[in-house]
């Protein structure tokens, strides 16, 4: 009786504990932004968004499919991550799961930056490693790429 009594208490016990967290942590949810002028001939089509897990690290996770003939090798996903005065508080970057992106092929990618409650935006681009930007644009919600 006594071990059902104690199972029960720990049951109820992590219910609050979500509860509480659920109903008191303010929401974080940065806006995913792309360049104001979308690339005329884009080479990848991106679909992302952002998630925060335990608290501690802000995710960036999405896929990049390559729009362009030719294979694309060691593609870098970027995030500058703003404030709401457009001012870059952190950054960081991350290479596709699949350092050679076929034509037509999707690959994942994971950008990862610790919690900073003052990030409000997150600007992402693509680049070829100590190179130039590859031009991407962002899938649209309710469009096939995604």
């Amino acid at each position: 009786m006594a071990a059902i009594a104690l199972l029960a208490s720990a049951i109820l016990l992590v219910a609050m504990q979500r509860y509480v967290a659920s109903h008191t942590l303010p929401p974080f949810r940065p806006a995913i932004v792309f360049p104001a002028s979308p690339a005329e001939h884009p080479a990848l089509v991106v679909k992302c968004c952002s998630e925060m897990e335990e608290i501690t690290f802000l995710h960036l996770r999405g896929e990049a499919t390559n729009l362009t003939d030719e294979p694309l090798k060691n593609v870098v996903a970027h995030a500058s991550f703003r404030d709401r005065d457009g001012r870059e508080v952190a950054s960081a970057q991350a290479l596709l799961f699949s350092r050679v992106l076929k034509s037509e092929e999707t690959a994942r990618f994971q950008i990862t930056t610790p919690v900073n409650l003052a990030i409000t935006q997150v600007a992402v681009d693509f680049r070829f490693p100590g190179g130039p930007a590859i031009p991407a644009r962002l899938a649209a919600p309710d469009s096939p790429d995604n």
